[in-house]
């Protein structure tokens, strides 16, 4: 069973750089997001981008204020594709599904749990380079 757990004192106060959208599914707890060009801005996340950790669910404009859950939070996700038990996943789609993570690339976590394309599965945010 997918669950989040979000710990005080993993979070982060941060403002939008462009826009950050919500979620498609709504099942998230919200878009993934990478680092900003300034201090405290995120980004949504782009394939193959430096994660940072995921934001509070929500649709944020330019300059809105965001929690960001970082590492060390659960967070719940849709898979893209099939992922299994531990897997290193990442941003795969526009909507904020996660797929698996290519060596080389950036890892947002790894799964708590096995998911079916379309499921939702917990991932344990810590952001990585993945290299094989």
């Amino acid at each position: 069973m997918a669950f989040d757990l979000h710990r005080p004192g993993f979070q982060f106060a941060a403002k939008a750089q462009g826009a950050v959208n919500p979620v498609a599914s709504g099942k998230l707890a919200g878009q993934p997001v990478g680092f900003g060009t300034a201090a405290e801005q995120a980004v949504q996340l782009a394939s193959g981008a430096e994660p940072w950790g995921v934001a509070k669910v929500g649709s944020y404009a330019d300059g809105d204020r965001m929690t960001i859950y970082e590492p060390g939070n659960y967070v719940k996700a849709v898979a893209a594709v099939s992922v299994g038990w531990a897997a290193e996943v990442s941003i795969a789609t526009a909507n904020g599904a996660l797929g698996l993570v290519a060596s080389g690339s950036w890892s947002l976590g790894k799964s708590i749990g096995p998911a079916a394309a379309g499921d939702v599965f917990t991932v344990l945010i810590r952001p990585q380079r993945i290299i094989v």
